[in-house]
């Protein structure tokens, strides 16, 4: 029946998993700040409309 016994956690196992949470917790900010400060490398296409809110439009 020893296969079906949980792993014990160990110092390691908590600091791997604390290691984890931190390194994707930097990702995720790290790709936050880049996508708020690169601009675009090219500008929109000319036969484009520029992005920009949706005008309403009559119902059906």
């Amino acid at each position: 029946m020893a296969r079906h016994r949980k792993p014990a956690s160990g110092p390691t196992h908590q600091a791997r998993r604390r290691l984890a949470a931190s390194l994707a917790g930097a990702s995720a900010l790290a790709a936050t700040l880049l996508t708020l400060s690169i601009d675009p490398s090219a500008p929109p296409a000319p036969d484009r409309l520029p992005a920009g809110p949706a005008q309403p439009q009559a119902a059906p």
